[in-house]
C-alpha cells in the first residue's frame, strides 16, 4: 500500500487561511442582512403587515370579544405598528389601548399611556388624538380618582383642540363638564357663565347634553337661593331630556329645590313618585339618593318615620362606597337623631 505523505504548510499561511475564511464568513453574514431587509421593505410584505396592523385595531374595538381580549388585539397591533414605525397609525391604537385600561380599571396603565401617547401624538401633531385623550383623562380624574383641578385642565385642554378642529358638539361636552366641576367647588357663578357658553356650541340635536346644561343652571340657580329660576329651568330639562335616566335624576334635583325652599310635602309627593317609577333602578345610585331624599322629605314634613327609613340608602351608599352620598345620609340621619335621640346626634 502507497502511503501519502502529508504536507504540512509554513506558519505564515495558516495566518493568510484564517483572514480568507474570517472575509467568507463576513461577506455572507452581509448578504444575509441584506437578504432580510430586501424582504421587510418589499411592499407586498409591508402592505401585508398593515393589513395586519388594521385588522388587529379593529378587532380591539369588537363587541364579539371580551375586554381582556381586546386588549390583546390591542396589544399586537401596537407591537407591529411600532415595528414599521407607522405613527400615524400608533396614536389611534395607544388612544383605544387608553380606553380598554380605563374600561378594565387599569388605572397605573392607564396614567402611563397617557405620556406615552401625548409623547408619540406631538410627532405627528394629531389634534383629534390629543382632543379625544384629554377628555378621557378628564373623566378618569373628574369620576375616577376625584381630583378636579386636574381633570378640568384636562377637560379645558380637550376643549381648545376640538376649537382647533371646529367641533361644536365636542366643545359644548367639555365645557358642560367644566361647568360641573365648578359647581362641585362651590363656584356657582362661574359654572352659570361656563354653562351659557356651552349652549352657544350644543344644537338642537344634542337634546340630552342641552338638558344637562339646563338641570346644572338650576342647582346653580338653588344654590343661590333663586328658587324659582331654578324650578324653570329643571322643568325646561324635564321636557327636553330623552334619557328616562336623567329624567328621574331631574325630578330629584326639583325635588331638592322644593325642600330647600321649604315646600316639604311638595317634594315628598315628587320623591314618592320617582321611587314608584318603574324605570328606576333599584340598583343605581339614584335610588339610594332618592331613598334618603324622601325620608327627610317625610321627616321634615312631620310624617311619622324611624331611623330605618334613613339606615336604607346609607347602607346602599356604604355598598357601592358613594362617599359623597353617605355624607349626607349622615347629615340627614344626624338631623333626625337630633330630635328623636339627642344623645347620638
Amino acid at each position: 500500500m502507497i502511503r501519502m505523505k502529508i504536507i504540512s504548510l509554513p506558519p505564515f499561511l495558516y495566518f493568510y487561511q484564517k483572514i480568507f475564511l474570517i472575509k467568507i464568513l463576513l461577506i455572507s453574514f452581509a448578504l444575509l442582512l441584506f437578504s432580510c431587509s430586501g424582504n421587510r421593505s418589499d411592499p407586498t410584505i409591508r402592505s401585508q403587515e398593515l393589513e395586519a396592523v388594521q385588522k388587529y385595531y379593529n378587532f380591539s374595538k369588537s363587541d364579539s370579544f371580551i375586554p381582556t381580549e381586546n386588549k390583546k388585539w390591542i396589544n399586537k397591533a401596537l407591537l407591529l405598528a411600532s415595528k414599521l414605525k407607522v405613527d400615524t397609525m400608533i396614536d389611534k391604537i395607544l388612544y383605544q389601548k387608553n380606553r380598554l385600561h380605563l374600561e378594565l380599571r387599569e388605572y397605573d396603565s392607564l396614567v402611563f399611556y397617557d405620556k406615552y401617547l401625548i409623547k408619540q401624538a406631538k410627532k405627528v401633531d394629531d389634534m383629534l388624538i390629543f382632543a379625544y385623550q384629554n377628555y378621557l383623562m378628564g373623566y378618569y380624574y373628574e369620576k375616577i380618582v376625584g381630583i378636579p383641578d386636574s381633570a378640568f385642565v384636562r377637560y379645558s385642554r380637550s376643549k381648545t383642540y376640538f376649537q382647533q378642529l371646529n367641533d361644536s358638539i365636542w366643545i359644548g361636552k367639555n365645557l358642560l363638564n367644566m361647568a360641573n366641576i365648578q359647581q362641585t367647588q362651590s363656584d356657582f357663578f362661574g359654572s352659570k357663565e361656563t354653562l351659557t357658553e356651552a349652549l352657544q356650541y350644543l344644537d338642537e340635536e344634542n337634546k340630552n347634553d342641552i338638558a344637562s346644561v339646563f338641570s346644572t343652571l338650576g342647582t346653580n340657580y338653588r344654590k343661590l337661593y333663586n328658587y324659582q329660576d331654578a324650578e324653570e329651568y329643571f322643568l325646561k330639562a324635564i321636557d327636553l331630556t330623552e334619557s328616562d335616566e336623567n329624567r328621574l335624576g331631574i325630578k330629584n334635583n326639583q325635588a331638592v329645590n322644593y325642600l330647600d325652599n321649604g315646600e316639604f310635602t311638595r317634594a315628598a309627593k315628587l320623591l314618592k313618585e320617582i321611587v314608584e317609577d318603574s324605570l328606576l333602578n333599584i340598583k343605581s345610585s339614584q335610588y339610594a339618593r332618592v331613598l334618603d331624599n324622601l325620608a327627610y322629605a317625610l321627616w321634615l314634613s312631620d310624617k311619622p318615620i324611624n331611623k330605618e327609613t334613613f339606615l336604607k340608602p346609607l347602607n346602599l351608599r356604604k355598598q357601592a362606597n358613594d362617599k359623597r352620598g353617605m355624607l349626607s345620609s349622615y347629615t340627614h340621619l344626624g338631623e333626625f337623631y337630633s330630635k328623636t335621640e339627642p344623645q347620638r346626634a
